[in-house]
């Protein structure tokens, strides 16, 4: 609806002055200058006030506020006055962090007076500042200002470049929170500049916040964890707790504007019980807000309106009207969302007259969008153009590209509602000129917006080319994110992109490139974790050397930047020919690097030609259509899914032929049967019958089409590409209600997050399992029972197995194994950790350091063999075994069933972690299973795997299954998923050409050769 409200809650967390830079030793009023004013010096008052600035430093404010009143007590009694003047200046201070605004403006008061009484000019730059940092907080822009210049005045008559750096951040917030970014920009970049030339961190580390909080709120949010990751090891040499509190729950928001929602909801609650532990209620609302986004943004609707409720009492209590305005703004969304437009309204109204009041200027664009929004969408046309008139009019007025952007995307959504595709590319034209550079993360929608509305013009050259663009901009923020899972999460939260030019391309006939989109939709973690693992094996010249060069791009872009904004800060003032000239050639190749990189991702089927794996690096292309045709062989189909709102795309891949299928049936209804789907299989006591009529429907949704159009003749082994919620569907388990048969019965299937991870994983050589050894692992046979039976199958299996129970199945002794056995069995818990999917573990016996006493041995636990294998640490690995089987709860699963983020959480499981780490084939399960029933299907498994290739095991113990007297539900088998390459050769086949055809509509047809 409108930008991500992450930055708008996250610069009002800022305005809670993140940057008041109090501290013992770090302030003018730190230096007694006025000895002859305390006409009853006394050394205790001193010593009290020294203390409770160090308690208040270290965030434990409470107690802080007790010493400075004992320490006025005892200055009023000895008519101390600059003892009183400090005192009172502290405690305002300590009542501004406790959210007492009253009473901290009254301390404040008293102190300006005593202290312009008794002539104490040289004290008087804490009592400005903090009179600034209470009028601020109470939303008194202009005061605020005001007492900062005063303050400013005093910092500069006294040479005090500590007090400079803070007045010039605390400004730089005001102008921040006006709109005026290029003075805030500045204001931030000088105090830093101030910062580093007295050596004070926390100065520096406070205004990089600052800086951080002003990327996102002009759209850069990857400079903004760039510049908050910068400022943690600044706060931590300065021993700054608020200072961290403040980064960290600002690096949650900006985590969050990316889709990485697992770890924002991590870094918000770590922030939110350090405000609580503190005790500064403010900064509590604020993350209470951020966690309620969220939320809202997972579809918790009634969970994010209960979380603002707690925030909104905060901020009624404390007298926070902005945030308070922000609630009411975030619930009008919420209520927007439920269809309460009444409600709605309302509460938008009631936030905007706050803004208007305060004089929030950006806030009140915000609002206007929003009204507009709900009045278009309740039928008021007129009201709606109102609206959009005076948020155009104020944009103008603060002449800012945000307020611009904001304004021209809000004209164009309600366009594109009306159905007026040539109002949607008028109202966008006036801003794609500042777009280019790359720097706005709405680059993305303005794209997308522009190819839809020449889509539905029938311009369907111009729908496809400014539709690469759209894609070009999502990847080019995804590229420059450092971790795999971010890329993924950042990417699934606008597939929708992908799936318009998947369509567009469908219309053109195009189908080879459609499926090559419809792969490029999904993650490409494992792909590119693949990449580098064959790059680390194979040692190609020509590869290694691609991808190095796009990563060497990447890092370029980062250091020009970096360098640019350096040399910014060091030359204010310098405008000497010299100093003008470097930055202007230093901008232009920051400009021609971006170019490049932006070019690469454009044109994707060059960089694919030229060299393919560089190109999946580059984040367009994964692998081409022909790469995956030449890695199937002539009995295997792949299976490639893509669901958008109102229909979902099938595409059958054959080793010489690829066609399209297309069903009408919503993603909201399809979801809703797989999970009636997974609740029937999920329960082992009920009656194989009960499950037909829901296997059977999905069935004629995602298998029919092909079957019945004979696209999968001839075909005994399907490679299935699931999307979003299909990730969570045992395929295996569908049932064809016309031969009464399950799939499973039919072919043996494998899972693959992406087509183009297929050649990668088929590039490995192949082997069997003739001549092997194998390492099987049961910690817990006494709470596992059957988990010790399941081992033994594998030594039955495989001749030269060595088992490891109890004690001795350590994590030590399995990452052992993981780099020397050929199987790798482990029977154990697997844990999901819905909060954080990285985390999710596998359970094993801890280790201990030898030759310690059984005392010390138990604080001495090496982290590598703590009996917490987790999927980061999986990722860090390098697996040899090329198959193993991981027989715990969920190990196929991720966080994104469990909480509903489907945010591209699907590759963080441990079954995908393995494949990342190396190895070929992972069995994994999809819901917990019983402990004897994972004894059954592991005896049936492995008495298959001697002669069988993996996939051919699994399905042959699965029909197995389904026949026993005891485990014949779907429920004991089809949890049981195999994903990798299947160990089959990797050697490429010479084949006939290869033909594209579709079903469900007319497409030309097209021919490539092998």
């Amino acid at each position: 609806m409108m930008r991500p409200a992450y930055v708008v809650l996250a610069v009002v967390m800022l305005l809670a002055a993140c940057l008041d830079g109090d501290g013992p030793g770090t302030s003018a009023s730190s230096t007694r200058t006025a000895e002859p004013t305390r006409t009853s010096p006394d050394s205790s008052i001193d010593s009290l006030q020294s203390l409770g600035e160090a308690l208040y430093s270290a965030a434990e404010i409470d107690s802080a506020q007790s010493l400075f009143r004992v320490a006025l007590d005892l200055a009023q009694q000895g008519s101390d006055s600059v003892g009183i003047a400090h005192a009172l200046t502290w405690l305002a201070k300590a009542g501004w962090r406790l959210g007492d605004l009253r009473d901290a403006r009254r301390l404040g008061e008293e102190s300006l007076d005593v202290k312009l009484r008794f002539g104490l000019e040289e004290e008087l730059f804490d009592t400005y500042n903090i009179l600034g940092l209470i009028a601020g907080r109470e939303s008194r822009l202009l005061d605020a200002s005001d007492w900062y210049e005063l303050a400013t005045e005093v910092a500069e008559a006294t040479g005090d470049s500590t007090s400079l750096c803070k007045v010039r951040s605390n400004l730089a917030e005001v102008h921040t929170y006006l709109g005026d970014y290029r003075a805030a920009r500045d204001g931030f970049l000088r105090a830093r500049q101030l910062a580093r030339a007295v050596g004070d961190p926390r100065c520096e580390g406070r205004a990089l916040i600052g800086l951080g909080m002003l990327d996102q709120e002009e759209g850069s949010t990857l400079t903004a964890i760039d510049h908050l990751e910068q400022a943690g090891p600044l706060l931590a040499a300065a021993e700054d707790p608020l200072g961290e509190q403040y980064r960290v729950g600002h690096l949650g928001s900006a985590y969050a504007e990316i889709g990485d929602l697992g770890r924002a909801i991590a870094l918000l609650e770590n922030a939110l019980q350090q405000a609580r532990a503190h005790g500064v209620r403010q900064d509590e609302a604020s993350n209470l807000e951020l966690l309620a986004r969220l939320n809202m943004d997972a579809g918790h609707l009634r969970r994010a309106l209960e979380l603002f409720s707690e925030a909104k009492k905060i901020d009624v209590e404390l007298g926070l009207r902005d945030e308070l305005a922000m609630d009411l703004l975030a619930e009008a969304e919420i209520y927007q969302e439920l269809g309460n437009l009444t409600l709605a309204r309302k509460n938008a109204e009631e936030a905007l007259s706050i803004h208007r009041e305060i004089g929030a200027r950006m806030r009140e664009i915000e609002d206007l969008v929003t009204l507009a929004e709900l009045s278009h969408e309740a039928g008021f046309g007129e009201d709606a153009r109102f609206r959009l008139g005076e948020a155009e009019q104020l944009a103008t007025e603060l002449d800012v590209p945000a307020a611009y952007l904001e304004v021209a995307l809000t004209r164009a959504r309600l366009a594109e509602l009306d159905n007026d595709p040539r109002a949607v590319l008028s109202a966008l034209a006036p801003v794609i000129q500042d777009l280019p550079r790359g720097r706005s993360s709405r680059e993305w929608e303005v794209q997308a917006l522009r190819a839809r509305a020449h889509a539905a013009q029938g311009r369907l050259d111009s729908a496809a080319a400014v539709g690469r663009q759209a894609i070009a901009a999502v990847e080019r923020v995804r590229g420059e994110l450092a971790s795999g899972v971010l890329r993924t999460g950042y990417q699934r939260q606008r597939e929708a992109v992908y799936a318009d030019l998947v369509m567009v391309l469908l219309r053109m006939g195009e189908v080879a490139e459609a499926f090559e989109i419809a792969d490029a939709a999904r993650g490409r973690v494992l792909v590119e974790r693949l990449a580098s693992v064959r790059d680390e094996v194979i040692g190609s010249p020509g590869t290694t050397g691609s991808v190095a060069n796009g990563e060497r791009l990447l890092w370029r872009i980062q250091d020009l930047s970096r360098y640019l904004e350096e040399l910014g800060e060091e030359s204010i003032g310098d405008e000497s020919a010299e100093t003008v000239e470097t930055i202007d050639r230093l901008q232009g190749e920051l400009e021609r690097a971006r170019a490049e990189y932006s070019a690469a991702l454009v044109s994707a089927a060059e960089a694919a030609e030229r060299d393919p794996e560089a190109a999946a690096l580059l984040g367009i292309r994964s692998g081409g259509a022909v790469d995956v045709q030449q890695a199937l062989e002539p009995g295997e189909a792949l299976l490639e899914y893509l669901l958008t709102p109102d229909r979902l795309l099938l595409f059958v891949v054959r080793a010489d032929t690829i066609l399209h299928f297309e069903s009408e049936i919503s993603r909201d209804s399809l979801a809703s049967r797989v999970r009636l789907a997974r609740g029937l299989l999920g329960q082992p006591n009920l009656r194989v019958e009960a499950s037909y009529a829901v296997l059977m429907g999905l069935y004629e949704v995602l298998i029919a089409p092909a079957a019945n159009e004979g696209a999968l003749a001839g075909v005994a082994q399907l490679m299935v590409v699931p999307h979003a919620e299909l990730n969570y569907l045992p395929i295996a388990a569908l049932r064809d209600g016309e031969a009464g048969r399950y799939v499973v019965e039919q072919y043996s299937i494998i899972h693959l997050p992406t087509a183009s991870a297929l050649p990668a994983l088929r590039h490995r050589d192949g082997r069997s399992l003739a001549g092997v050894h194998a390492q099987a692992f049961a910690p817990f046979p006494g709470g596992l029972p059957a988990s010790e039976v399941e081992v033994r199958a594998v030594a039955d299996a495989v001749e030269d197995t060595r088992l490891r129970t109890g004690a001795e199945a350590t994590e030590r002794m399995l990452r052992e194994g993981l780099n020397s056995a050929t199987v790798v069995h482990v029977a154990t818990h697997g844990i999901l950790n819905a909060l954080n999917p990285m985390f999710s573990r596998l359970e094993l016996a801890a280790g201990v350091n030898q030759g310690e006493s059984d005392r010390s041995r138990q604080a001495e636990v090496d982290p590598q063999d703590d009996g917490r294998l987790e999927v980061h640490e999986l990722l860090g690995m390098r697996i040899e075994s090329p198959f193993v089987f991981l027989s715990g709860c969920e190990t196929g699963t991720s966080a994104a069933w469990a909480t509903n983020f489907a945010g591209g959480e699907e590759s963080a499981t441990l079954a995908q972690a393995f494949l990342h780490a190396g190895a070929h084939n992972v069995v994994a399960t999809l819901w917990p299973i019983e402990d004897e029933g994972a004894a059954s299907f592991t005896g049936a498994f492995y008495r298959e795997l001697g002669s069988r290739s993996p996939a051919g095991a699994m399905a042959l113990a699965q029909r197995a299954m389904i026949s026993h007297p005891l485990h014949g539900a779907p429920h004991y088998w089809a949890a049981y998923r195999l994903s990798g390459s299947g160990w089959l050769p990797t050697e490429p086949q010479e084949g006939p050409r290869v033909s594209v055809e579709s079903k469900g509509q007319e497409l030309r047809s097209t021919e490539t050769q092998r």
